[in-house]
């Protein structure tokens, strides 16, 4: 039963570790799991900030040189106004050289216009567009250069007009660009997965790639925010689902980047946080759940086994403990080596029944040899004293025979239930006092006994205070004067017994014996006190409890 009690122990203990070291991996797993994906998160989110930017640098640099070329085509219209041939060709020769400018417009400070355009309509647009310019704020987008910028609709397709100041020159120049060719020129492809588009302050589309062009439904639901510099939110588009959309102004607001990227890569990662993540507790569970059945299989075959030891058959002996099929074979290995070691316990039991019963059998033939030797050597002594009695001398005799009735009563009353147990000191006392009384009646003296105790004594010990009790009695009813002699027993606290015995006659020299006494009372364990006047012996010794004797059918009860 303690190794059933143990193995449970040691099962909570072991589970209790088993949880604390899956809590700590589960902390650890997790702590990894976020800072893997917040790296990895970061590198997405800078390789968005970077595409965007490189769209919007190459986007810039293409403007600036276009704005370069328009001042530099501007420069000899302004200085030969009134020679028109000379005004279309140099116009010309700039549009030529940037397919995206399909139309130029020129003013010097003295009010001479020239300009030129790849059809009549879209100069006239242009012209048109001059004056709304004008109202814009000029936006610098490299050192002495400013622009400013407007979506103008011609013939369906989006085209946006820039005015062009530049900080050495005060006349007016604008240019009509097609931002189709503007994107192509800058090559606008984005990513697979991913869309990019000009746009407009008034989110018109005025060139995009990654999708076919006459495709809006990737574009976000909300209005989104254009702000100094890259910007990035999670919205959802016109076709649904939500997406990442970055924007990043070209010319302020009114001319910016939209980008949507696809959340593939962050949904991977995300998906690789949370597999991180429940790996421990998917442990767990496994790990519980192995558990339980390794207990579930262990405990049955230990129930069997504990059903067997809390079984006792009619011998008293351990029962045996079935054979169940349904537990694992190990565990079946384990019960049939109990069963065996069961076999053999029982057997050496039943073996020590036997030899214990052979034993009492010749231990109580040995008592009953000496107390049949003790009752020839009583019977002897007691013919000898009747013999003596005729011829006057019976004391020798008389004292003979108590000491050998000390032998008998306490072998007869250490083995008054067939078995060796406690002599009882108050029972012994009274015989010892009774026998003596009677060898020495019609001697005129007289013994009181006075025995307020319950303890007992083997009778290893009980022997030698019986005689001291003679030796004592013999010397008191020896002495001179003497008409009572007092036996006093008394129990003190923890069953520790005190005996006095005292005489009214003075006791004679050399009498009762001091070296027998005190070997008495060295066999005894007794503490001798100082016996004071006409006190013969005064001894305190530790007792036992009182014998219980167990009766079969009845309840235990004391002797």
């Amino acid at each position: 039963m303690k190794a059933l009690t143990l193995a449970g122990r040691l099962n909570t203990r072991w589970r209790t570790y088993a949880a604390l070291a899956i809590v700590l991996l589960a902390m650890v797993t997790t702590l990894i799991a976020a800072v893997t994906y917040r790296s990895v998160a970061g590198d997405i989110d800078s390789q968005w900030r970077q595409s965007t930017r490189d769209i919007v640098l190459k986007s810039r640099l293409a403007l600036i040189g276009v704005a370069h070329a328009v001042i530099a085509g501007a420069q000899t219209p302004a200085n030969a106004s009134s020679d028109n041939g000379r005004c279309g060709v140099a116009l010309r020769q700039a549009m030529s050289a940037h397919d995206e400018v399909v139309a130029i417009h020129v003013e010097s400070d003295d009010g001479q216009v020239c300009d030129d355009a790849k059809a009549p309509e879209l100069a006239a647009l242009l012209t048109g567009a001059i004056r709304s310019l004008e109202a814009r704020a000029l936006i610098e987008v490299a050192p002495g250069v400013s622009l400013s910028a407007e979506v103008v609709e011609a013939q369906g397709s989006n085209l946006f007009a820039i005015q062009v100041a530049a900080s050495e020159r005060k006349s007016r120049v604008a240019a009509l660009i097609d931002p189709g060719a503007l994107g192509r020129a800058i090559e606008l492809e984005p990513a697979p997965g991913e869309i990019v588009a000009f746009m407009s302050g008034g989110r018109e589309i005025l060139a995009m790639g990654g999708v076919a062009p006459s495709d809006t439904s990737w574009l976000p639901t909300n209005a989104v925010v254009v702000g100094s510099d890259y910007q990035v939110a999670t919205m959802r588009s016109q076709s649904g689902g939500a997406f990442s959309y970055a924007t990043q102004p070209i010319i302020g607001s009114d001319l910016y980047i939209l980008k949507r990227f696809s959340d593939s890569a962050r949904q991977a990662i995300q998906l690789r946080f949370v597999a991180l993540a429940l790996a421990p507790i998917l442990l767990a569970a496994l790990c519980f759940t192995f558990a339980s059945a390794i207990r579930s299989e262990l405990l049955r075959g230990l129930d069997v086994i504990k059903t067997a030891m809390t079984t006792r058959n009619g011998d008293d002996s351990v029962g045996l403990a079935a054979d169940n099929k349904r537990i694992q074979r190990e565990l079946r290995e384990f019960v049939a080596s109990y069963n065996e070691m069961a076999r053999e316990a029982g057997s050496r039991a039943q073996s020590l029944r036997t030899s214990l019963a052979e034993n009492e059998f010749l231990l109580r033939e040995l008592n009953h040899r000496v107390k049949s030797s003790l009752q020839i050597i009583q019977s002897y002594v007691s013919l000898t004293r009747r013999l003596d009695r005729e011829s006057g001398r019976q004391t020798s005799a008389a004292a003979i025979e108590a000491r050998v009735q000390v032998l008998s009563t306490a072998y007869r009353k250490a083995f008054s239930e067939g078995r060796m147990r406690d002599v009882r000191i108050r029972q012994f006392a009274e015989d010892i006092v009774a026998n003596l009384s009677h060898l020495l009646e019609g001697s005129g003296l007289a013994i009181e006994l006075k025995a307020d105790v319950a303890a007992a004594l083997v009778i290893d010990r009980a022997i030698p205070l019986g005689l001291a009790v003679v030796e004592s009695l013999i010397a008191g009813m020896s002495a001179d004067g003497a008409h009572v002699v007092v036996v006093r027993i008394d129990q003190l606290e923890d069953l520790r017994v005190e005996i006095r015995i005292w005489t009214d006659g003075a006791l004679r020299k050399g009498e009762p014996n001091a070296k027998l006494l005190a070997g008495l009372a060295l066999q005894l364990g007794a503490i001798v006190d100082d016996p004071g006047p006409g006190t013969i012996l005064h001894w305190r010794f530790q007792g036992r409890p009182p014998p219980v004797i167990l009766s079969r059918g009845e309840p235990p009860h004391l002797a």
